[in-house]
């Protein structure tokens, strides 16, 4: 048996429409993770495919949570963290985007540097330009609007101490869109303490958005643009 480290930590992913590959993550985390104490929680976001039937055959290894209806990405993983009683969550968005690998040594550097939170910055990535160029251009626009240097600030593969994650979120979040991005803005604009790491980044152009459906984006860019003033006059 392996020995258990002191520390617990919770994998959190949500799950819309993920028959294909939920149950190959769910295995591939548990295997990488053999050696750490954890557990899995899956919040599953009003699927209309197999996902709730790939979840109930795994739930002696998982906890699940499962919606009738959609209730969105922002809520779904606010329902997660609300759900979590470890030292440490990773949120990782599904759909084999990610090196669970990753997560091994996020858990090592938060713990060793005594961090509030590990963010990814996404590299080499092959998704749609479109969303590369979103990506950046909101990074540029929350440096400039915050005089900060970060990148990548919505990405969904982030750890996070949980007692400080969920002393942020006593006030309810202003963005119903990008809220991996407000939380993240959250612990610059309270002084926690944060690395950022480049990670590769496997999500196909062809892959479409659970999260964000891409008619939305136009719509969401103008609301990330008024949410961000409003979360500087919060914040600042």
């Amino acid at each position: 048996m392996p020995k258990k480290t002191k520390y617990k930590l919770t994998i959190l992913l949500l799950a819309h429409n993920e028959e294909k590959t939920i149950s190959q993550e769910i295995k591939k985390i548990s295997s990488t993770l053999n050696k750490i104490n954890h557990d899995i929680l899956v919040v599953e976001d009003g699927s209309s495919d197999n996902t709730v039937y790939k979840l109930k055959q795994m739930q002696n290894k998982i906890t699940f949570y499962t919606s009738k209806k959609r209730i969105g990405y922002s809520n779904a993983l606010l329902k997660g963290i609300k759900n979590c009683n470890s030292t440490y969550i990773m949120h990782s968005d599904t759909g084999n985007k990610f090196d669970y690998n990753e997560i091994k040594k996020f858990y090592k550097i938060i713990i060793k540097e005594n961090l509030d939170l590990v963010a990814a910055h996404r590299i080499k990535r092959f998704d749609n330009k479109f969303r590369q160029i979103l990506t950046s251009g909101l990074g540029y626009y929350c440096n400039f609007l915050f005089n900060i240097r970060f990148n990548d600030y919505d990405c969904g593969f982030k750890m996070y101490k949980t007692k400080t994650l969920k002393e942020i979120l006593k006030s309810k979040p202003i963005s119903k869109n990008l809220i991996s991005c407000e939380i993240f803005l959250r612990f610059v604009l309270k002084g926690k303490k944060i690395k950022q790491i480049k990670v590769k980044y496997f999500a196909s152009k062809y892959r479409k958005s659970r999260g964000l459906p891409f008619l939305k984006i136009t719509k969401v860019i103008f609301e990330a643009i008024s949410n961000l003033h409003k979360i500087k006059k919060k914040f600042i």
